[in-house]
C-alpha cells in the first residue's frame, strides 16, 4: 500500500526525466501566510504565460503553506481559464493548492474551490479533489501523457498526507488501471434496493463520514466520492447512482454553502437525478451554513461543527 505523500515527489521525477521538461516546482519549505503575496502572484503568472503547450510539458506548481484563488485571480481569469479560448494557446500548468478543513483556521483551510469552479467552462481546465493515492498519481499521469494540454487545478489536505485510510494499493496504478471519475460505495452494505440515502461528497471529508458510519454500524447509507468535479462525470455518476433507485441523495461538503462545490453541483447533480428517474429528484445539502469566513478559527467551534455535518449527511441528527 501506497501513501499520497510518494506521489509529490514521483511526479517531479517523472515531469524531469521527460523530454523537454522543466517544471515548476515551488520550494515545498517556503512558509508564507499572506495570502497576498507577489510570491504566488508571480509563480502562478509566470507557469500560466510560459508552460509549453508541448504534449511533453507539464508545470507543476506545489504551494505550501496558505494560498488560495486571490493571490493569483489576475492570471487565472486571464490565462488559466480563458487562455486558449482568447489566444489558442494550450498549458499544462498543474495546482496543488492546499485545501481541507482540519481545524486550522480560515487562511489555511480554503483554496477557494468555488472561485475556480466559478471559471470552468468549454472544458477549460480540469478540478480535481481526490480521495486516494492511485487517483492522485492517475491525474498527474494523465496530465502529463495526454496529446493536448488543459490546466489541472487539484485540491490537497494535509491530512491526508499520513491517513491511515488514504492509501492504494500497487495495482490500482499498475497496468490496466485509470483514473477514477466517480469511486462507488467500497463497503458491503445492504442491498441498493434497501438503501435508504446516498451521500455524494468530494475530498476529505469522505474519510470522516466512512469513520462515523463504521463507528455507528449504519449499512443502508452509501457513501459516494466525486473525484473530479471538472468537466463534471455526468454519465459516470448518473451510472454509479442508478442502483439506489430508493434513496434520497445528499450532497455534503466541508465548506460553508456559499462556497465549496455546492452552488456547482447541485444543478448538474439534479440533472443526473433526473435522467435517472429514481425516488430522488434534487440534492439535499449537508454542510456549513453560510459564511462570510472560510472557517473558525477555534478547534472547539471546528470540531463541533465537523461533527455536526458529517450526522447530518449520515441522517443522523433526524
Amino acid at each position: 500500500m501506497l501513501r499520497r505523500t510518494l506521489f509529490t515527489a514521483l511526479a517531479s521525477v517523472l515531469l524531469a526525466g521527460t523530454a523537454l521538461a522543466a517544471p515548476v516546482v515551488v520550494d515545498p519549505n517556503f512558509n508564507q501566510t499572506n495570502t497576498f503575496s507577489p510570491y504566488y502572484y508571480g509563480i502562478v503568472g509566470w507557469g500560466a504565460d510560459n508552460s509549453p503547450p508541448s504534449p511533453t510539458y507539464a508545470g507543476n506548481p506545489s504551494f505550501a503553506g496558505s494560498v488560495g484563488f486571490d493571490p493569483s485571480n489576475q492570471w487565472n481569469n486571464g490565462s488559466l481559464a480563458s487562455g486558449e479560448t482568447k489566444w489558442l494557446r494550450m498549458s499544462g500548468l498543474t495546482l496543488l493548492l492546499p485545501h481541507g478543513y482540519e481545524g486550522q483556521g480560515p487562511e489555511h483551510s480554503s483554496a477557494r474551490l468555488e472561485r475556480y469552479l466559478q471559471l470552468c467552462a468549454e472544458r477549460n481546465m480540469t478540478v480535481c479533489n481526490l480521495t486516494t493515492p492511485a487517483n492522485y498519481f492517475h491525474a498527474l499521469r494523465r496530465q502529463l501523457k495526454r496529446n493536448f494540454r488543459k490546466p489541472l487545478v487539484i485540491m490537497t489536505p494535509k491530512s491526508l498526507l499520513r491517513h491511515k485510510l488514504a492509501v492504494s494499493p500497487l495495482a490500482d496504478m499498475a497496468e490496466g488501471s485509470r483514473f477514477r471519475f466517480v469511486i462507488p460505495e467500497t463497503d458491503k452494505l445492504a442491498a441498493p434496493e434497501r438503501v435508504k440515502r446516498v451521500v455524494v461528497c468530494t475530498g476529505k471529508v469522505y474519510y470522516d463520514l466512512l469513520a462515523e458510519r463504521r463507528d455507528k454500524g449504519v449499512d443502508d447509507v452509501a457513501i459516494i466520492r466525486l473525484e473530479q468535479i471538472f468537466p463534471f462525470p455526468e454519465r459516470t455518476l448518473g451510472a454509479v447512482l442508478q442502483p439506489y433507485a430508493n434513496a434520497e441523495v445528499v450532497w455534503c461538503q466541508e465548506e460553508p454553502a456559499n462556497m465549496g462545490a455546492w452552488s456547482f453541483v447541485d444543478r448538474r447533480i439534479e440533472k443526473v437525478l433526473a435522467g435517472n428517474g429514481g425516488r430522488a429528484t434534487r440534492p439535499i445539502y449537508a454542510g456549513r451554513v453560510d459564511a462570510a469566513s472560510p472557517a473558525t478559527g477555534l478547534a472547539k467551534i471546528h470540531a463541533a461543527e465537523q461533527m455536526a455535518l458529517v450526522r447530518d449527511a449520515l441522517g443522523m441528527n433526524a
